[in-house]
């Protein structure tokens, strides 16, 4: 496609992703997590990943519409989860377990994803375990040198006591009439942050800029390595969206595989033509790094992203009976897509004499 990225210093980002994270997920109302997704997308410009209400791992489960992560050949949930909380705007932990106290040490031993989180706790009265423990308090939110902001809002649940044996029983949290509290909330809104502005601008790394490579790339003199931020290569890839050639090929997949093939190819192309406007050059080998995640392969980057758009309802793919898939596009969002076009724009053709 004979397109290229914007290189420009600012672009507005027109929505907030927000990943919401917690344990026991259940797809119903009374769902925590649930009556979080509602009340924080009352603002259309939030979009709300819930990762449990769309994927899985393993086979994919038809009979529920589940997409399974193996299609689209991410295997590890701790990447899936970083590349989450890379994806957004903030990173929201409902937390009354000890997995939600492995995702809060997750997220925080990340310097990138600091300033993003958020922790939704019950008071600490209302149920017989404090979770906020002082582990957490002294690693994390330590008076005397905090790692990261002390953006944490106690709420008072209603609380369920479930017998588990004879001699045990545990306890479930629920928001009194299925509503977030009006103080959480209004706390809440506050502590959201404003939608991003990206630097939307590409680095160029030459052969001997970069003395240390993530383990999964071999130095080769004969690449070109571009350096991006998350953002801005999140930004890129939603701009995709806009181009209709592109849109029309989605709707040809048929299986998630080639839904990540198509964004990996379209993708690159349009890169290394943005990097032949901006320098005049490109080797045909072109390697694209995400600055200080050196982890994250661009490949598995592009794969979640094809999950968070459609989480967040840039597209829907849909389960079908014979094992494939069909994708379509969501009319509802064509106004926020708009706002993307911004960031890609077809390559005039040269005229006699230029």
């Amino acid at each position: 496609m004979n397109y290229v990225f914007a290189n420009k210093p600012e672009f507005v980002e027109p929505i907030r992703v927000l990943f919401l994270c917690g344990s026991s997920f259940k797809d119903i109302k009374e769902d925590k997590r649930i009556i979080l997704k509602e009340y924080l997308e009352q603002d259309s410009a939030n979009k709300v990943i819930l990762l449990e209400k769309y994927f899985e791992f393993g086979s994919r489960k038809r009979q529920d519409g589940f997409l399974s992560y193996y299609d689209a050949k991410l295997f590890n949930l701790y990447n899936i989860e970083n590349l989450a909380a890379l994806s957004a705007t903030n990173v929201i932990v409902l937390h009354e377990s000890i997995s939600t106290a492995g995702e809060i040490g997750v997220f925080a031993s990340n310097p990138f994803l600091r300033e993003k989180l958020i922790t939704m706790i019950p008071e600490r009265y209302s149920i017989e375990e404090e979770k906020l423990s002082n582990f957490l308090h002294l690693a994390f939110w330590n008076k005397k040198e905090a790692i990261i902001p002390h953006r944490v809002i106690r709420y008072y649940p209603i609380i369920k006591e479930v017998y588990i044996s004879e001699n045990r029983s545990t306890y479930y949290t629920y928001f009194f009439d299925n509503k977030i509290p009006k103080f959480a909330g209004q706390l809440l809104t506050k502590m959201i942050g404003n939608k991003c502005i990206s630097n939307v601008c590409l680095s160029y790394a030459k052969k001997d800029k970069y003395k240390k490579y993530p383990s999964y790339i071999k130095h080769d003199p004969k690449c070109t390595y571009v350096n991006l931020e998350y953002s801005v290569f999140k930004n890129y890839i939603i701009s995709l969206l806009t181009i209709s050639e592109f849109r029309r090929s989605l709707l040809d997949c048929k299986m998630v595989y080639e839904v990540r093939d198509l964004f990996i190819k379209t993708f690159l192309n349009i890169l290394k033509n943005t990097v032949v406007e901006n320098t005049k050059q490109c080797s045909d080998k072109l390697i694209v790094l995400l600055n200080k995640q050196p982890n994250f392969k661009i490949e598995d980057a592009i794969s979640f992203m094809i999950y968070m758009l459609h989480s967040c309802g840039f597209i829907n793919i849909k389960n079908k009976d014979n094992g494939m898939i069909s994708v379509h596009h969501k009319k509802s969002t064509a106004n926020l897509l708009e706002k993307y076009t911004y960031l890609v724009r077809k390559i005039k053709p040269m005229e006699w004499g230029d």
